[in-house]
């Protein structure tokens, strides 16, 4: 059997998890499925050792400028792909749309953020923004491509279905739920939480993740040690981040780019707080990865980070809210910060990595 995964850009976090387990579970059935996609060399090249669970697929590589943008990339991709997907029995579509994708063939759509959802943000932003006049743009443009709902729906959270739902009514009441894998469930642990940092963030350094921000909250919080971890595809504003925090002589902000998997689950079974700031988030894996580390998380009260996080207390509305969760969570006793990591771990054991592969082979019984 022929399987192809569409998948802008790969890696170890967020859509790159969730494609690593399905096809590891292909892999178990003796398939070994090819995967388009426009990622840098360096982590392709991880993939076709099998560093990542030892995983087998083979990876077909388009070079392209990353730097334009996830919009552009997921629609060129599927635009690509039209010309292959004649060859393929099963088609893992892991880009938010639909467009351009050829009506003869079988698909699984995993939705995390519906590409058109960000079009209904236009309203919120400056007139003369160019972020403004690119949504427009590519608001405009989607109106007239051609697109293909047929195939399984699967969504990453209720927030991600409500959202898509809005885009799609048509597809009420064939959605699936599957929350991704997050952990083993043999892995929840406290950790020593003496050695590394008050608070931890993880997120591919972008706007939309927010780490100049973080930076910013940082700075007003001098006391309080930060570490911001994440994927740099955008050195730009890498870059931006790195001139603040040494312009404005920051030192208890550590930026940690492109570090190993190994090195962030280190560093988060010995911290004590970590940090979710992008709001609207369709879930978002690192917090259940740093609740089942030991980590209390602070998050939005917003998008999927409420299924994930059920405490209203550890979640914020305004930057401004942030820095007395963080002193009320600092300043815990350890009786007490155990019983709420604990409380947070049994939440936590609806996304594990035992029920995603359970519910998968169940869709794939009938299709391979």
């Amino acid at each position: 059997m022929k399987v192809l995964f569409l998948q802008n850009q790969i890696g170890f976090e967020g859509r790159g998890r969730i494609s690593i387990e399905i096809i590891s579970i292909l892999n178990s059935y003796g398939i070994i499925p090819d995967l388009l996609t426009f990622s840098k060399k360096r982590l392709v090249e991880q993939y076709q050792q099998g560093v990542i669970n030892n995983i087998k697929c083979n990876i077909i590589r388009v070079p392209y400028p990353i730097s334009m943008g996830f919009i552009p990339q997921v629609l060129l991709l599927n635009y690509l792909s039209r010309y292959k997907i004649d060859n393929y029995d099963l088609v893992f579509n892991f880009n938010d749309n639909f467009y351009f994708l050829p009506n003869n063939a079988r698909y699984i759509h995993y939705f995390a953020d519906p590409l058109e959802d960000s079009f209904s943000k236009l309203d919120n932003l400056p007139r003369f923004s160019l972020r403004k006049y690119y949504l427009l743009f590519f608001s405009l443009l989607c109106r007239h491509l051609p697109k293909n709902t047929r195939g399984r729906m699967i969504v990453i959270s209720n927030f991600t279905e409500v959202r898509l739902l809005r885009q799609y009514p048509q597809l009420e009441g064939t959605i699936l739920k599957i929350y991704p894998p997050c952990f083993q469930e043999n892995t929840l642990s406290f950790g020593s939480k003496e050695n590394f940092y008050d608070v931890v963030s993880i997120g591919t350094f972008s706007e939309g993740k927010g780490q100049l921000n973080q930076i910013k909250i940082a700075e007003r919080h001098k006391k309080i040690k930060f570490g911001i971890i994440g994927l740099v595809f955008n050195r730009r504003y890498f870059q931006e981040c790195l001139n603040y925090k040494i312009s404005r002589g920051i030192q208890n902000v550590d930026l940690l780019p492109d570090i190993t998997r190994n090195e962030m689950l280190n560093i988060l079974k010995q911290s004590k707080v970590f940090l979710h700031y992008k709001r609207e988030e369709g879930f978002g894996i690192s917090t259940v990865e740093a609740i089942a580390s030991g980590c209390i998380p602070i998050v939005p009260n917003s998008g999927g980070q409420i299924e994930v996080v059920p405490f209203p207390e550890l979640r914020f509305e305004e930057d401004d809210e942030i820095g007395d969760i963080l002193t009320n969570l600092l300043t815990l006793d350890i009786r007490k910060t155990k019983q709420l990591v604990n409380d947070l771990q049994q939440h936590i054991r609806q996304f594990s990595v035992e029920r995603f592969r359970a519910n998968i082979v169940e869709i794939l019984k009938d299709l391979i």
